[in-house]
């Protein structure tokens, strides 16, 4: 995700002095920016935060100086305050971890805070229809046996909501799209590995733990009947990658007839 991101980014015909990555897990968003030929040139000062102090000094290693510095790189807890002056960023990025923020407007808002005047905020999460196959083997196993639904993967934004997300943000001229990136795996315990491997496994709360084997054998199988690969060799699991952009409100932008 942190490639496209910064894909996006240069498809925007300007620089950003200084910009800030919300939620960079191991500085996925600097290291593709370092490997991109124009890296250097269209961010000059990049601030790096996320939740866990582990992550930040993962993100830290990655420091070069260049982009980044080490003591730009920051812990920042969800309803806490952004160790960055209020209106000083000229773009906001996100790549990847928004999804899992309960107040996703509250964090979308105090980030934005810090953007100047017509400064970008740019954003990708998983969301929309991302493993509806898992979820839907899973959910009717759970009938069968059970004869009960429980949730086992975490909710998803779909792309219909997000720009009414960043709206809500207080961010001008809000736009969604979503990219479908369908994968083949072996069966779906692979998925679930993968998942897993990813950090994506089920983030809720009241979440219900206990399920025999037996739930999870009949599932794999339901998978492959209902969401096997076209080949036949494998079963596929969707990933929706929701991508938003917004910016912060200044007299320069287009306005409605009606506005």
């Amino acid at each position: 995700m942190a490639e496209q991101m910064v894909e996006r980014l240069h498809d925007i015909k300007r620089n950003f002095p200084r910009a800030l990555d919300l939620f960079c897990g191991k500085a996925h968003v600097l290291r593709a920016l370092q490997r991109h030929e124009n890296g250097a040139t269209k961010i000059g000062r990049l601030y790096q935060t996320d939740v866990h102090e582990v992550v930040v000094e993962a993100a830290r290693s990655h420091a070069d100086g260049l982009i980044a510095a080490e003591e730009d790189a920051f812990t920042f807890r969800e309803g806490g305050e952004l160790k960055v002056e209020d209106s000083s960023l000229d773009a906001v990025i996100s790549a990847g971890g928004l999804h899992w923020v309960n107040d996703l407007v509250g964090v979308v808002r105090t980030a934005c805070s810090k953007l100047k005047g017509d400064g970008v905020f740019l954003g990708v999460l998983l969301g929309g229809e991302t493993l509806h196959e898992l979820r839907a083997s899973l959910q009717q196993a759970e009938d069968e046996l059970l004869c009960r639904a429980v949730a086992r993967t975490s909710p998803t934004v779909h792309v219909r909501d997000a720009a009414r997300l960043l709206a809500a943000a207080r961010l001008a001229l809000p736009a969604a799209d979503v990219e479908r990136v369908v994968v083949s795996y072996r069966d779906m315990w692979s998925v679930m590995q993968h998942v897993r491997a990813m950090g994506e496994g089920n983030a809720l709360v009241g979440r219900h733990h206990w399920a025999g084997r037996a739930l999870f054998e009949r599932a794999a199988a339901i998978y492959a009947e209902r969401f096997g690969s076209a080949d036949g060799d494998g079963v596929d699991a969707t990933f929706d990658l929701i991508y938003v952009i917004g910016w912060k409100a200044h007299g320069s932008q287009l306005q409605s007839l009606s506005s």
